[in-house]
């Protein structure tokens, strides 16, 4: 991310924590309490956790130059569940497989979604595929997860990155992910 996105991210984030603390100040106050309960409305204080406020505003940025650390989201294997003709499913497998046929990887800062397919149902094999994208970008795998709905710790990934970045700086939040996280 470049320094100009930092900058914005910081200040966004610096903003929200503002707005928050101030409505949770005039919440506080016995007028406005009683003021919310006459007009029927809910009394709610506002969060201030900042890996909660970054989790909201990381849709509001755009990042456009990364340090190319992706994490991989999943990977699989292909079955062929068609009698006649060959209609193919993809049945998830362990991260670090070896019999992977297809495995995603998204980006921890701008969310670019990379999938690599070494199509052997096609009896077309790229067998260095992975490789190739693993060796050419930092890749990490948290957990060697399979499950889909988790994407191997993608989102704690990306929030860790992205609060070390606000606090430290984007070279120690690159130092800490790599020292946190395995790679592939």
């Amino acid at each position: 991310m470049s320094s100009y996105e930092l900058a914005k991210l910081r200040k966004l984030i610096n903003e929200e924590l503002k707005r928050r603390r101030k409505i949770n100040e005039l919440l506080d106050l016995q007028t406005t309490i009683e003021l919310m309960i006459l007009m029927g409305s809910n009394i709610e204080k506002y969060d201030t956790d900042l890996r909660e406020i970054i989790k909201n505003l990381l849709n509001k940025i755009t990042v456009t130059n990364t340090n190319d650390i992706y994490v991989c989201v999943g990977s699989w294997y292909y079955i062929d569940t068609g009698y006649n003709h060959p209609h193919y499913e993809r049945s998830s497998i362990s991260i670090d497989a070896t019999t992977a046929e297809l495995k995603a990887y998204r980006n921890i800062e701008n969310g670019l979604y990379k999938e690599i397919d070494i199509e052997p149902r096609y009896g077309v094999t790229i067998p260095d595929a992975f490789k190739t994208f693993e060796k050419e970008h930092i890749v990490l795998n948290p957990y060697n997860s399979t499950d889909e709905h988790a994407l191997n710790g993608y989102n704690e990934v990306r929030l860790d990155f992205f609060e070390e970045s606000y606090r430290h700086g984007q070279n120690k939040a690159v130092q800490m992910i790599l020292k946190k996280y395995p790679r592939i």
